[in-house]
C-alpha cells in the first residue's frame, strides 16, 4: 500500500514538473493594440521589402508587418507596452532605409481606413537582388 502511494506521488510530481516546464516554453504571440504607419525611403525592390520585414520579424512586441515598396510605406501592428514607433523607425533605419513615423492609430482605425485587418495585406514577390540579397518566393 505504501509503495503504491509513493508511485502515485512520484507520478503526480512528474506531471506537475512537466506542465510547469511546458508552461514556460509556450510563447504567446503579441497582439497588436496599436498600428503605426512609417514613410520609408530607399526601397527599390521586393528584396528591400523582405529586408525590412526581416528587420522587424520576431522583435518583441511586433505582431504584424506589411511593407508597400511602391508607396514607400511600412505598416506595423505592435503591442504598445513592449515597443513604440520611435524604436520601430530606428529598427527600419538600421536595416538601411530612412524611416519616419507618419501616423499612429488603433487597429480599429486602421481597419476603417484600409478595409482589412493589419497583417492581412501585403503581397510576396521575389527580389531582383539589386540591394544585395536574393529572396525566393514562398
Amino acid at each position: 500500500m505504501q509503495r503504491r502511494s509513493i508511485i502515485n506521488t512520484v507520478m503526480i510530481l512528474s506531471v506537475a514538473i512537466l506542465l510547469l516546464f511546458l508552461a514556460f516554453r509556450v510563447k504567446i504571440p503579441p497582439v497588436a493594440d496599436t498600428v503605426a504607419v512609417f514613410s520609408t525611403k530607399g526601397m527599390t525592390c521586393a528584396s528591400c521589402t523582405e529586408k525590412v520585414s526581416r528587420a522587424l520579424a520576431g522583435w518583441k512586441g511586433i505582431a504584424a508587418t506589411e511593407v508597400d515598396q511602391a508607396g514607400g510605406v511600412v505598416f506595423v501592428g505592435y503591442e504598445r507596452k513592449s515597443t513604440g514607433p520611435e524604436e520601430i523607425a530606428a529598427r527600419i533605419s538600421a536595416a538601411g532605409f530612412d524611416s519616419t513615423t507618419r501616423a499612429v492609430m488603433t487597429p480599429e482605425q486602421f481597419r476603417q481606413a484600409s478595409g482589412r485587418e493589419i497583417g492581412r495585406g501585403g503581397k510576396r514577390a521575389s527580389g531582383c537582388g539589386c540591394c544585395g540579397s536574393r529572396i525566393n518566393e514562398k
